[in-house]
């Protein structure tokens, strides 16, 4: 397997992240540095900003609402990238750990599960950033069209910095909404170059006999396949076969918990940003009109919200199912036609693969599907206590 099938999967994340100055490099210039600390600066200005309008409208529940979904998305976006900044030193041991023999040793015909689940991240990261970029588009050019003067209100009069104020406000939207794109997918891709490697291991392990014996019969011939002596080496290379597969388990046992440290603190943001994000979203829509602008604005905002947060409960979802699969795999090999030290070996992956793998928010939360739902139904229930306290807000003030 060529090495650039893996790196396929976060090239895009990569080059863009590169732009910004965020991407982890063993050395980077004075003047990548000077780039990343740039546009970090022109976000927390924006930041800052928001934060003073959150404690304004506080008082009221529409505008409280609008600036709270804008707010936590900052929140967690800020999050997710001090955890990836602090955990450069992981991140870099993680590539270079890709770069194991053990993940390119492999038949073409077990390659196609890798390129399957790349071209799967490749498709999905696509389709996410196009959402993104829409998103990032529709709020900047929302104040042109609503006689708004910024995309997020400010708690002051703004006078001639009106301009400069509206060009830093876009500018921390796209440079937020650029860097979130790339962290998300970056993890999910990761997370999906991790699913491919299961599968490929999988079949190593179901496979192992017939590959030993297909290799045999072209060292010694078909002719000698019924002596002693073939069956013997037949064991010797299916013991060799286990040996690389036990090798090949624990490299992604490795794999996937650096994604996890590398990763896990801006997930725990997310998780709970995810909770208040829906939430309010959906809070907000029901406060304006079907027919408005700001209706069409915040739905594209929801759908993205929602498509991140099926990401990552999605791929964390897979990993626990196809480590789970290896044990699986082991019980359906022809494990009992082998001899007493290979069974040893295949006792010994099916023991490691009893628990599943599982990709944690600082050992808070799992990433999977039952957490997907357990935060929709978080979300729903905020969604309601939210909304009996605007109707009770609403009834004290007439």
């Amino acid at each position: 397997m060529n090495r650039n099938i893996m790196s396929r999967a976060f090239a895009i994340q990569e080059h863009m992240m590169s732009i910004m100055g965020y991407w982890h490099k063993e050395n980077s210039s004075a003047f990548y540095k000077i780039r990343g600390t740039v546009t970090m600066l022109i976000f927390l200005v924006a930041y800052v900003l928001m934060l003073m309008q959150f404690f304004h409208d506080i008082v009221d529940f529409r505008k409280f609402s609008e600036i709270l979904c804008m707010l936590m998305s900052y929140t967690s976006y800020f999050c997710k990238l001090c955890g990836y900044l602090y955990s450069r030193k992981t991140f870099l041991e993680m590539l270079s750990h890709l770069k194991n023999p053990i993940f390119t040793r492999c038949s073409p015909e077990m390659e196609r599960h890798l390129i399957k689940t790349l071209n799967l991240s490749l498709f999905i990261t696509k389709l996410y950033r196009f959402s993104c970029g829409m998103v990032v588009i529709l709020f900047s050019i929302y104040p042109l069209f609503d006689d708004k003067p910024l995309p997020t209100s400010v708690p002051f009069e703004t006078g001639r910095y009106t301009f400069l104020l509206y060009i830093i406000e876009s500018l921390a939207m796209l440079i937020a909404a650029w860097d979130n794109f790339c962290l998300d997918t970056l993890c999910t891709s990761l997370m999906g170059t991790a699913i491919g490697q299961f599968d490929i291991l999988k079949e190593k392990i179901l496979t192992f006999k017939e590959r030993a014996i297909g290799e045999e019969e072209i060292v010694l011939g078909v002719n000698f396949k019924t002596t002693n002596i073939f069956e013997a080496n037949v064991n010797k290379r299916a013991k060799s076969l286990l040996n690389d597969c036990i090798v090949h388990h624990n490299a992604l046992i490795k794999f996937v918990q650096q994604i996890e440290d590398t990763f896990s603190f801006g997930l725990l943001s997310q998780l709970m940003g995810s909770i208040i994000v829906i939430c309010n979203t959906g809070f907000f829509l029901m406060l304006v009109s079907p027919a408005s602008l700001q209706f069409g604005l915040f739905s594209s905002y929801f759908i993205t919200m929602m498509a991140q947060l099926t990401l990552y409960c999605w791929y964390g979802n897979e990993i626990m199912l196809k480590s789970v699969q290896i044990g699986e795999a082991c019980y359906f090999s022809q494990w009992y036609t082998c001899t007493a030290d290979v069974k040893r070996s295949i006792f010994i992956i099916m023991e490691k693969s009893r628990r599943p793998l599982a990709i944690t928010a600082l050992k808070f939360t799992t990433l999977s599907l039952e957490t997907f739902a357990a935060i929709i139904r978080s979300s729903y229930s905020y969604f309601a206590l939210l909304q009996r306290l605007a109707n009770k807000f609403e009834s004290e003030t007439k």
